[in-house]
């Protein structure tokens, strides 16, 4: 932590480099003018959220081959409902298996929902009853 007066900002005390991301591997230096000559670019993204296809694989990934599964765990039926990203899909998968683990029983859909809702809730998403069907209250029962 800081404490006293905030130290003026002197740009041209700073050793400006950029290596190791370069496309000749060199190592580039700049002063505070040559820096500011540099080209400015404004760029937009956009990042589709993955199909219900890949999103169960991204579930069947991320969950990988040692969490113990339920027979009755669906995950084509929640990669067809929750329409996540792959970040969002991880975080649920590791949610919903510490709550297996932590119950002792294999991980079943109903503890993969709890997940999916506590994300939803996370990113500040609607829940809605038509998207969870009949598993939205006993999710929130588990709450």
């Amino acid at each position: 932590m800081h404490y006293g007066p905030v130290p003026r900002f002197r740009p041209h005390r700073w050793d400006l480099q950029v290596y190791g991301a370069t496309a000749d591997a060199k190592r580039y230096r700049w002063d505070w003018a040559g820096f500011r000559e540099l080209p400015c670019v404004d760029v937009v993204a956009d990042f589709p959220v993955p199909d219900a296809q890949q999103r169960l694989a991204l579930w069947e990934r991320c969950l990988g081959t040692e969490v113990p599964r339920d027979p009755g765990l669906d995950l084509p039926t929640c990669a067809e409902r929750f329409e996540l990203t792959g970040g969002s899909i991880r975080a649920c998968a590791v949610t919903a298996a510490y709550q297996a683990a932590e119950s002792g029983r294999p991980l079943d859909t109903e503890q993969l929902v709890a997940a999916v809702l506590a994300e939803y809730r996370k990113l500040g998403r609607l829940v809605l009853d038509s998207e969870f069907g009949p598993w939205l209250e006993r999710a929130r029962r588990r709450d």
